[in-house]
Order: structure tokens, then sequence, then C-alpha cells
């Protein structure tokens, strides 16, 4: 019994040339590792990317040059992403938009402070 078992193999019946490794099948080796490594970098991708951080004073002046009812939608929007309760003359305002709208920029930036500036 023979302990070898790699001398018991049969001689491949394949052509040299075939199973012989040359500069075609490596560069077809690398090419296909160039694809699995794209494929795989596009998946990582978006765990590895930055949000850009939201600015606050930005978002105010962006909030300020909207007319007055949609401006109270943001602000409350705004307030809700933050996790801040919208006041209840607010909530009023926004199902009687005619009278004078409520300034939320205070409360706004209490809520931002709360969170410490976190994304929005």
């Amino acid at each position: 019994m023979s302990l070898d078992p790699f001398r018991d193999l049969h001689p491949p019946r394949l052509p040299l040339d075939v199973a012989a490794l040359g500069w075609l099948e490596v560069l077809a080796g690398f090419g296909l590792g160039l694809l699995l490594a794209l494929g795989i970098f596009e998946l990582l991708r978006p765990a590895f990317t930055r949000k850009a951080r939201p600015d606050l004073e930005a978002e105010l002046v962006r909030l300020k040059s909207l007319p007055a009812a949609e401006r109270l939608l943001a602000e409350a929007r705004l307030l809700d992403r933050l996790g801040a309760p919208l006041p209840d003359e607010a909530r009023a305002q926004l199902y009687a938009p005619e009278a004078a709208a409520p300034d939320l920029e205070p409360l706004i930036r209490r809520a931002w402070r709360a969170k410490g500036g976190a994304h929005v």
C-alpha cells in the first residue's frame, strides 16, 4: 500500500499547453480579481462615505426665506427630526395659518443644543 497519494494519480489527460499556467490565464485571473474587488468596494462604499453635517444657521436662513405657512411646517418637521415636541400654539397655527405664526427658532436652537448639534 502506497502512502503517497500524488504518486498514484494518473498523469493529466490534457495537452501540456492547456495544463500549464500561461500569461493569458494569469491575466484572466488578475482581471477577475479586479472585478471581484470592484464589486466588494461598491457594496462597502456606502458604509464608509461621510454624510455632510447639517448646518443649523444655513437651515434657519433657508427657512426664513419660505412663506409663513410653509416655514411653520418646515420648522415643525425640523423640530420633529430633532425629537422636540411642537408647542400647542404652533400646532394650532398649522391648521389656522391666517394668524401670525409663532417663532420656533429658539425652540429649534434649544433642541439642536440638546442633541449636541447632532445630525438631523
